[in-house]
This record gives C-alpha cells, sequence and structure tokens, in this order.
C-alpha cells in the first residue's frame, strides 16, 4: 500500500526517491494520530481495506507482541515507572540512569526475555 502510494506520488510529481517529500510521505504513512496519519486518512476514504479493528490498535499501543523485545522494553519501562527510576529506552537498548548507568543492548527483535534486564532489575 504504501509503496504504490509512493510510487503513484513520483510519478504524478515527477520526482524521486532522494525528494525530501518522499521521505515525508514515508513518515507520514506510519503516523499513529488517526487525524493526520495517511493509512487512516485512505481508510476513511475507503481506499484501503483495513486488517485490524480499532479495539487492536488501542490494545497495541499499551500491550508489546509477548513474543518480541517489545515485551522487554514494556517490563523494563514499567519497573522504571513504578519505581520512579530515570530511563533511556530506544529500539534496540535500555538504559537504567542510576549511578552505574546500566545498559543493555537487546538485538534479536524475536527475543521476548533477557536475563540480563532481569537481574538489572533485581540489583537495582
Amino acid at each position: 500500500i504504501k509503496l504504490d502510494l509512493i510510487h503513484n506520488y513520483m510519478q504524478r510529481k515527477k520526482v524521486g526517491f532522494e525528494d525530501q517529500r518522499i521521505s515525508m510521505l514515508d513518515l507520514q504513512y506510519h503516523d499513529i494520530k488517526r487525524s493526520r496519519g495517511l493509512y487512516y486518512i485512505l481508510t476513511r476514504e475507503e481506499l484501503v481495506e483495513r486488517m485490524a479493528t480499532e479495539a487492536d490498535i488501542d490494545r497495541a499501543v499499551v500491550e508489546p507482541p509477548m513474543s518480541t523485545r517489545a515485551r522487554i522494553r514494556s517490563d523494563f519501562i514499567k519497573y522504571a515507572m513504578d519505581r520512579n527510576k530515570s530511563y533511556d529506552v530506544g529500539w534496540s537498548y535500555l538504559k537504567l540512569n542510576d549511578r552505574y548507568q546500566r545498559t543493555i543492548l537487546c538485538k534479536d527483535p524475536f527475543q521476548s526475555k533477557d536475563p540480563r534486564v532481569e537481574e538489572m532489575i533485581a540489583s537495582s
């Protein structure tokens, strides 16, 4: 869907992938704000078929897939927030901003548990 949208735009505007507007389209397609995300606009105009219900989407915002590192991130964030701990989280890393400044890289997107994270939580 997104690639078709981008290709159609490129043909209409006679631009290539290097055009900044293409980068914006790419980002806007994934915007989760229902008022401005291109996917939601296409859905409202019935140009694409929905694959998930609104309830599925709302649940996904607060419940990570249990079989991916998103679960590790979610558990870590809940732990840190519940205990008022300062932390940083990225796509593939977790950092507890304590006196030790511990950082754990979580490279495998399909790993849902990590003993290093569990140990860090238990020891702080």
